[in-house]
């Protein structure tokens, strides 16, 4: 990018440096891309989720969904049966049904497929799935595939800040390492 920067100013050229400016940006994304990937590959999922055992089981009424929503302050919550998670509601499809017949109409009906992490995985695998599924949130399992809890967009951001600020804290890790005095 540099290269063709100073070519374009040498030669006179707006186009070599429109090429130069568009290849600066994309290493500049790529490398955003990398610094995300090795923070998120060191936290696992488990210290990154929102703690959330109870879910919207698909049994219930949309108004008993509208209620869960508003009283867990979100937007989407997982959908449940017996304790595993089957899919997500959303509160736009509570809003999308009229008053009247929010109580008469199931879960199970306006539900919407949802996308699943284990505890034990890194934040960039569930990372990648929320991207692939394009949804802004993942149900988390425990070993027995029951709801652990939730992930979403501001989760993943705060667990990755955390990692970078852990490792500024310690350093990188250069040399031998030293053995603490007895």
């Amino acid at each position: 990018a540099v290269l063709f920067g100073v070519w374009g100013v040498v030669s006179f050229n707006p186009f070599t440096l429109v090429i130069a400016f568009f290849v600066l940006m994309g290493a500049e994304a790529e490398s955003k891309q990398v610094r995300m990937r090795v923070a998120l590959e060191r936290v696992k999922v488990e210290a990154m989720m929102t703690p959330r055992v109870v879910g919207v089981d698909q049994d219930l009424s949309m108004l008993d969904a509208q209620w869960a929503l508003r009283r867990e302050h979100v937007a989407m919550l997982p959908v449940t049966s017996a304790g595993r998670p089957v899919g997500r509601v959303t509160w736009a499809a509570v809003q999308a049904l009229p008053d009247e017949e929010r109580a008469g109409r199931m879960v199970r009906d306006a539900m919407e497929d949802g996308v699943v992490a284990e505890v034990g995985e890194d934040g960039w695998t569930a990372l990648r799935r929320m991207a692939e599924a394009r949804v802004p949130l993942v149900a988390v399992v425990d070993a027995d595939g029951l709801l652990a809890g939730t992930l979403d967009w501001n989760d993943l951001q705060r667990g990755m800040t955390r990692a970078e600020q852990e490792a500024e804290r310690t350093g990188p890790r250069t040399g031998w390492r030293r053995e603490r005095p007895a």
